[in-house]
């Protein structure tokens, strides 16, 4: 006998007491008692994903974590794994914009398809690599490509810590020199790593770089 799965819309209701903000139980209270998100709250910009929006009917869309000229990175769960995510939407927001309706990508012009297409292919390109490549210290894990709404999804594990930016300050601004090597090394080591495959970052910078507990 064959089993009916669950819509995306049953899925939802069996994670309604996860907070969209960090992903913990909250219960059903309105703001979450962990990072103080509020349930009502709405998507920041026309082009981002709403929060509780379901990817291929397995994972959870929250919050955004991170934005650039060419992606999107919100805070996710994996309704079938039971695990934090992170997941990177490939949006080049200068030449594309996203329907109301079905969440999916839609071009202001015909001009715009081409370069579209074109950095498409190579975020699912470099995603696949890094997909099947070892696992590398200073580089989250990468767990596999999703291509759905027009545009591909690069979902990825939730690396736990604070961005670079805010670690500097928490000593006002002041940082050793040797803890400042344990930090930027990983980073260093991550980049030769990508570079030797042809893949290139283009955003590194402060806000993006996260230093966990055990830096």
């Amino acid at each position: 006998m064959r089993v009916k799965e669950a819509s995306s819309m049953e899925i939802e209701m069996q994670f309604t007491h996860l907070c969209m903000g960090c992903m913990n139980n909250k219960g059903s209270v309105e703001v979450c008692p962990h990072c103080q998100w509020e349930e009502s709250s709405k998507a920041k910009a026309p082009n981002h994903l709403p929060p509780r929006t379901m990817l291929s009917d397995q994972f959870l869309v929250g919050k955004v974590i991170d934005e650039d000229f060419y992606t999107i990175t919100y805070l996710a769960f994996d309704t079938k794994k039971h695990q934090k995510l992170a997941i990177r939407e490939f949006f080049p927001s200068r030449i594309v914009s996203r329907s109301t309706e079905d969440y999916s990508i839609s071009f202001p012009s015909s001009e715009s398809q081409e370069p579209f297409h074109f950095g498409l292919n190579k975020f699912a390109e470099e995603t696949n690599l890094l997909t099947n490549s070892q696992p590398k210290r200073g580089i989250a894990k990468i767990l596999t490509l999703l291509e759905t709404n027009h545009t591909a999804y690069r979902i990825r594990e939730y690396v736990e810590g604070t961005n670079f930016e805010r670690f500097i300050k928490i000593d006002r601004g002041q940082i050793s020199y040797t803890l400042l090597a344990k930090v930027i090394q990983p980073v260093i080591s991550g980049l030769e790593y990508l570079h030797s495959r042809g893949i290139l970052h283009y955003t590194l910078q402060p806000d993006n770089i996260i230093v966990t507990e055990k830096k």
